[in-house]
């Protein structure tokens, strides 16, 4: 579910998102550990079923956090956000290879060259990425048994309770997002145009953010509501592509 806080030139899109929340649930479920850095439990999450991980928590554990990194970046790929730039990714067109040459690198400069080579890398990963419901094939054999068995359930708790959540929690204000958007304008002098990024809140517990990809961050529900951390939850997700 996607909602976009604009005007005719700043673009902030907000969404709560099926696929991370099953991720979650899926580890909630397994009861892994939460690396540093990787969000909180899920806010009224499901009980543990330990029967359903059958083997070592740890790399299971490993397992979750590369499976979260590809369900992030494919909801990024999804929602029209590179995760190199945090906005629609437009590479170069390659160049006919050089005489002689078995194959050439891609037209224009050297810095077009890093970002055709880091997109593809990036797109590489994510349609590499395991299949979803309802088989996960290619999931970790640590992971796949939980997500079969609890996909279903995992859908609903996600649209009854964290899209619930959504319902009682306000959205960043509009009038955060405008003031951060006006702020990343000035300090960075570029105009409103310009000024673009994806915020994906998440039912977890506490108030807690972290940027994901620049202009791609991910937050606490009680984030966006506390004002300080709303600010700087607003302003990091609209500056990051302009960050040097």
């Amino acid at each position: 579910m996607g909602v976009q806080s604009a005007t005719v030139s700043w673009r902030l899109v907000q969404s709560v998102e099926q696929l991370l929340h099953v991720a979650l649930y899926t580890r909630a479920v397994l009861d892994l550990p939460t690396a540093a850095g990787a969000p909180p439990p899920l806010r009224g999450g499901p009980a543990p079923v330990p029967a359903l991980l059958g083997g070592d928590p740890a790399p299971a554990a490993r397992a979750w956090e590369d499976w979260w990194d590809d369900q992030v970046a494919l909801t990024a790929l999804l929602r029209g956000a590179d995760r190199a730039s945090g906005s629609p990714p437009t590479p170069p067109t390659p160049a006919a290879p050089a005489a002689g040459a078995v194959g050439g690198p891609p037209a224009g400069s050297g810095q077009d060259a890093d970002r055709w080579a880091g997109w593809n890398h990036w797109r590489g990963r994510v349609l590499r990425a395991p299949a979803g419901p309802p088989d996960y094939d290619g999931l970790h054999p640590l992971l796949r048994p939980a997500a079969v068995t609890t996909w279903r359930a995992a859908n609903t708790w996600t649209t009854l309770h964290a899209r619930g959540l959504r319902q009682e929690h306000t959205e960043l204000a509009p009038g955060v997002a405008a003031t951060a958007a006006a702020a990343v304008a000035f300090d960075h002098t570029i105009t409103l145009g310009e000024v673009h990024g994806l915020l994906l809140p998440l039912a977890v517990t506490g108030i807690w953010w972290t940027q994901w990809a620049p202009g791609i961050v991910l937050c606490s529900f009680d984030a966006l509501t506390d004002p300080t951390t709303a600010r700087a939850v607003a302003y990091t997700t609209l500056a990051g592509p302009h960050r040097t």
